[in-house]
């Protein structure tokens, strides 16, 4: 177990969240479509990040996680500051569904990791490039 996972981890070895310096970090699973994903939460409001500074530390914290599958690879994301997804238009048909689409579209790609700032401010979701 590396210093990060042994941050995120309990007493007891399993995930669970923690606050240290007023920045917290949960990991749970959160189902979603035919495939569960990893949701890695990340409460930085405080440091005012924008979507481009959230970005990169998504990228940094999914190759970190998905190291031991060669790495991360983003599918999709919400950005809801702007209400833009990628991939564009995938929550057409999504409406009234409970699951948005660029959730949906991660999830039925291999998704397996879900990261996520500001419940909801920004997501982005990958997969492991060796899956």
């Amino acid at each position: 177990m590396n210093a990060l996972d042994s941050r995120l981890r309990g007493n007891d070895g399993n995930s669970k969240g923690y606050r240290q310096n007023k920045f917290a970090v949960i990991i749970e699973r959160a189902a979603t479509g035919n495939r569960a994903m990893k949701t890695l939460h990340l409460n930085a409001d405080e440091l005012d990040l924008n979507f481009d500074q959230c970005l990169k530390l998504a990228n940094q914290a999914a190759d970190h996680l998905l190291v031991k599958q060669g790495g991360a690879m983003l599918l999709s994301f919400w950005d809801n500051d702007r209400g833009l997804e990628s991939p564009h238009g995938v929550s057409e048909c999504h409406f009234q569904c409970p699951i948005p689409g660029w959730q949906d579209y991660a999830s039925n790609r291999g998704g397996a990791l879900m990261v996520n700032f500001g419940q909801g401010r920004f997501v982005f979701c990958y997969r492991p490039i060796d899956d």
